[in-house]
């Protein structure tokens, strides 16, 4: 399987985008026994707030 950015010429969106990749991520990460990906995530951090596009966590 190609990495989803092979192909330089897609008309998507930047949301569309963010979903292939965790689509990419959940494919890849099939021998991993505990896999979590999401979609734009709300991460609380000490000094503020971070929106993340992809989150992995294994």
């Amino acid at each position: 399987m190609f990495p989803p950015m092979a192909n330089t010429n897609l008309e998507i969106s930047s949301a569309e985008f963010e979903r292939l990749v965790r689509d990419w991520i959940i494919k890849q990460g099939g021998q991993l026994t505990s896999l979590e990906v999401r979609h734009d995530v709300k991460v609380e951090a000490f000094d503020s707030t971070y929106q993340i596009d992809v989150l992995a966590k294994f």
